[in-house]
């Protein structure tokens, strides 16, 4: 990849957000502190390519947005499953372009690293909200992406499951954002942001 950054947000404005310029390089690692909800909400949208900003622009190392957000691991939370399908099978729809052999092995390879192979027949509707917490955190990594987009990836879980999942992202060789309402302990970080008055304000050391 010839290009120095993997996403660039220029002079993005939207309904709640007043200016704001970012650019991730490739191995950039972010955390972005966040406490207003109305800003909340509305930068997960832009981020997660489910809303367009009224104003700027946003460019990607890649051929366009689409492909982009197909290897990007979005983490969300509340966390966003398909609950009819058992937590194998939601791990599984997001790996596109292996075989379904191949594909299952990779879904219990994380699932046994993030200790939930015991859940792989369990239908996710049935969990527990931590449990579901992981699931979406699994299959985020499961499609080996080259950036990983996290709201919130530490609320709810257990300090066992929370110290497994930071001592994964930190292993992760590849640029994330993560969006939480407070100071994250324990986590490689390269720069770190808070958003104030609608405005993105750097205030890493």
């Amino acid at each position: 990849m010839a290009e120095k950054y993997l996403i660039k947000f220029n002079h993005i404005k939207a309904e709640y957000i007043a200016d704001f310029d970012l650019s991730i390089a490739h191995d950039d690692r972010v955390i972005i502190v966040i406490h207003d909800d109305e800003i909340r909400e509305e930068l997960i949208r832009i981020f997660t390519g489910r809303q367009k900003p009224l104003k700027g622009e946003i460019k990607t190392c890649m051929k366009d947005l689409i492909e982009f957000r197909a290897n990007t691991g979005i983490i969300t939370s509340p966390p966003l499953t398909i609950p009819y399908l058992t937590v194998e099978e939601n791990i599984i729809t997001v790996l596109r372009g292996i075989g379904i052999k191949d594909a299952k092995k990779r879904a219990m390879q994380w699932l046994n690293r993030t200790r939930l192979s015991k859940f792989a027949s369990s239908r996710v509707y049935k969990l527990p909200y931590g449990i579901r917490k992981l699931v979406v955190f699994v299959r985020a990594m499961a499609k080996s992406p080259i950036f990983l987009f996290m709201d919130e990836p530490f609320s709810d879980l257990k300090r066992e499951n929370s110290a497994l999942i930071k001592s994964i992202i930190n292993e992760f060789p590849h640029a994330f954002v993560l969006f939480s309402n407070q100071f994250i302990e324990g986590l490689n970080i390269s720069r770190i942001y808070i958003f104030k008055d609608g405005r993105l304000n750097d205030i890493s050391d």
